[in-house]
């Protein structure tokens, strides 16, 4: 169940990205070089966290969101594993876990996060490449 579960996020994470984006996504995801201060850049700005804040510990909504995107994308997009992502976000693995499957309901659910996330992928790939 749990790898139909990230077919699922994969899917929604990645929808409504042009068609370019998705496969760039999917051929080069294994080799993608990740830029942290780039993404991390990328979401502050769209989500409206202050500059610095997003893997600090704060409780905001929507600094939460913001952080919960952040690690799902890391998961998502590089071959780091959720123990990897939590020691770069300072989080437990089962935190980045929980992230993850947040970030699938939130896309499915609330029209403005899934807007913001393709903002912010769109953005991401488009500087990496």
């Amino acid at each position: 169940m749990d790898s139909a579960m990230e077919t699922m996020i994969d899917y929604r994470l990645f929808a409504g990205l042009n068609p370019s984006t998705q496969d760039i996504i999917r051929q080069e995801a294994e080799h993608v070089k990740l830029n942290k201060p780039i993404l991390q850049t990328i979401i502050e700005k769209e989500f409206g966290v202050p500059e610095g804040k997003l893997l600090a510990i704060w409780r905001k909504r929507e600094v939460v969101n913001a952080r919960m995107l952040y690690c799902a994308i890391l998961y998502h997009t590089t071959p780091l594993t959720g123990t990897k992502v939590g020691k770069i976000t300072g989080r437990d693995h089962s935190t980045i876990y929980y992230a993850r499957n947040s970030v699938a309901t939130y896309l499915a659910l609330e029209k403005d996060y899934r807007e913001k996330t393709i903002r912010v992928l769109n953005n991401y790939y488009q500087r990496l490449y």
